[in-house]
């Protein structure tokens, strides 16, 4: 079984996913810090290959004996797109991945595809992937597009939560656990000027 605590050590290491020192992110919520961008880990890499493992073995864990019916692994665009496919394969039961897209900086909804699925299948348990929770407002997004179409149970899986308590998710009720739960500083703009990364000179880049 690979080891989370590994995986953690790999993200922080590898090239290009957690900003070096000097450098920090505006984010959508318009808080600053230092981000985790988990679309700079390569498909054909070795990390990216350790993500799905130890994302399939997360849910193996949670969910062991549970019986989930029909069930669906969603992703959280754009960030687990990429991630449910291969997280699918590994995982037992015959779970369905199915993805959302984009519709605004905060929210998604379910791809065309998506929901003519939803609309067949009428899933019982929907699992949406999301890679790093700040508030948890697109995760929300992800679930209310879910919910919206009928999905019974809708829970959310974070790679990594960096803030005590995803705050949106808790206030739709969504059940959400994460493999990684460490804190990163994230701060309003007026903290970060205050005492944060701003008032220490580090660049800051600006949520495109």
């Amino acid at each position: 079984m690979k080891s989370l605590e590994v995986f953690r050590n790999h993200i922080v290491t590898a090239p290009n996913v957690v900003d070096p020192e000097g450098v920090h992110h505006e984010f959508v919520s318009g808080m600053h810090g230092r981000k985790l961008d988990f679309d700079a880990i390569p498909t054909d890499s070795p990390l990216f290959d350790e993500w799905v493992t130890v994302t399939a073995q997360a849910i193996g864990r949670l969910y062991d004996g549970q019986a989930l019916g029909n069930h669906v692994l969603l992703s959280v665009t754009n960030g687990t797109n990429r991630l449910v496919r291969p997280v699918a394969g590994l995982v037992k039961g015959g779970i369905v991945p199915l993805q959302t897209k984009k519709v605004s900086p905060k929210a998604v909804e379910l791809t065309a595809v998506a929901a003519e699925t939803f609309a067949a299948m009428e899933p019982d348990f929907v699992l949406a992937l999301e890679d790093v929770g700040t508030k948890g407002t697109t995760a929300a997004s992800a679930v209310a597009a879910a919910r919206k179409a009928g999905a019974l149970r809708v829970e959310v899986l974070n790679t990594w939560q960096r803030r005590p308590e995803l705050e949106e998710l808790v206030g739709i009720g969504a059940v959400y656990n994460s493999m990684i739960h460490e804190d990163m500083p994230t701060l309003t703009a007026a903290e970060c000027q205050a005492s944060g990364y701003c008032s220490q000179d580090w660049e800051l880049i600006e949520h495109a």
